[in-house]
């Protein structure tokens, strides 16, 4: 199926954000013209929806939260939601939108953070503080108003990658009701067909997904398996999972592969194809009432699983 046309019209705006391609960018310069522009775009949160910053103090870093809370009286459940951004930009100014939209949609608590980007810090920093974010919510549960009881993870992209991770790591203690799993990376893969389908893709390419990763795995994918699930061995034992794959994704196939591998490690999996999306729709659902309606789905199966 066709691209979105809200989204295609939109995707030759993408590239006026940048100076020239983004794989000629220092991570550097990619990281501010994404922060600066999410900022420009002055973000509201959903009625009921409150805010507070705090710092995690982990074993390896000092991390800025944000707590997103509902309406309703405390403890709530609550989903730690790991950002976007190729491992090396995003944070919680890009993702505002998105996890101030899951606290009230999904009626939970939604915790956000800046976890330590590459290149400045390579894996496994990132896959260390998603884990230490899980425990530190934990321990905190009842400072946070959170209910540990009705605790998931998830994230978007290699936000999602993370949370796989973090769930991996956590050896069912405790026990998370979800795994949420918008287009992740899987296995960086650049030769899969979704990849070639998508060449020229301004939301992303094989150019810079490449890109990412060069700075995220300097020694390269065989050189830290642990980093990408699909590379990582036994998947058994993980929570039940959400995933939703994008059609126009060159993540795609990689997605549907990880749905497959789940299933076949016993994993109880809820898997939705957008067929008409490109990679990273949930950021643009004010364009797409596709991209909306996706979203919702999406929040419809985290607060189910968080009752």
């Amino acid at each position: 199926m066709a691209l979105d046309p809200p989204l295609e019209r939109f995707a030759p705006k993408i590239v006026t954000f940048f100076p020239k391609p983004i794989p000629e960018l220092t991570p550097q310069e990619f990281r501010s013209i994404v922060e600066t522009a999410a900022k420009r775009s002055n973000p509201f949160h959903p009625p009921g929806v409150t805010a507070e910053d705090l710092t995690a103090d982990l074993p390896g870093a000092a991390i800025p939260v944000r707590i997103y809370r509902p309406k309703g009286d405390r403890p709530h459940p609550a989903i730690l939601w790991l950002h976007g951004g190729g491992f090396v930009a995003g944070s919680i100014v890009t993702h505002d939108p998105v996890c101030a939209g899951i606290c009230a949609s999904a009626s939970c608590t939604v915790i956000a953070a800046n976890y330590r980007l590459a290149p400045e810090h390579p894996y496994p920093a990132a896959q260390d503080d998603a884990l230490g974010l899980l425990r530190w919510a934990v321990g905190r549960a009842s400072a946070l108003g959170i209910d540990p009881e009705r605790l998931a993870v998830g994230g978007d992209s290699a936000g999602a990658t993370l949370a796989i991770g973090a769930a991996q790591r956590l050896a069912g203690v405790p026990r998370l009701r979800l795994l949420a799993l918008a287009y992740p990376v899987t296995d960086g893969d650049s030769t899969r067909p979704s990849y070639a389908d998508t060449a020229g893709s301004a939301y992303l390419s094989r150019a810079m997904m490449e890109y990412f990763l060069r700075h995220y795995l300097p020694g390269g994918t065989s050189a830290a398996a642990g980093a990408l699930p699909l590379r990582s061995g036994s998947l058994e034992g993980l929570p039940p999972t959400f995933v939703v794959t994008a059609g126009h994704d060159p993540l795609h196939d990689e997605g549907v592969a990880l749905v497959e591998r789940l299933r076949a490690a016993g994993v109880a999996v809820d898997h939705r194809n957008a067929e008409t999306m490109p990679h990273e729709f949930l950021r643009y659902r004010s364009l797409s009432k596709v991209a909306e309606a996706e979203f919702q789905a999406m929040c419809g199966v985290i607060a189910k699983a968080l009752r």
